[in-house]
């Protein structure tokens, strides 16, 4: 029901995300300006922090899924999980 709401596989059933076992995080910047039109996400796609995080999340435990990545088949830029 819940993925039939927001849509999938923007949301998953309530229990089997990896968000609520805390393995995973998205980054978006500000988003009640984001969602007003305000404002763009610092985390974008070839942003500093998105280059930044690109190359050094894995050495603090984060790193992007390869079919999140710009070129993969569900862009997510803000999209991190945990990988210890």
């Amino acid at each position: 029901m819940y993925a039939k709401v927001y849509g999938f596989p923007r949301a998953a059933n309530p229990g089997t995300s990896n968000h609520g076992y805390g393995r995973a995080m998205d980054l978006l910047g500000n988003t009640s300006a984001l969602a007003e039109g305000r404002s763009k996400s610092p985390f974008e796609f070839g942003s500093t922090a998105d280059t930044w995080l690109t190359l050094n999340g894995k050495a603090y435990g984060w790193d992007r899924p390869e079919h999140l990545d710009k070129n993969g088949t569900n862009p997510e830029y803000w999209h991190y999980n945990w990988i210890g």
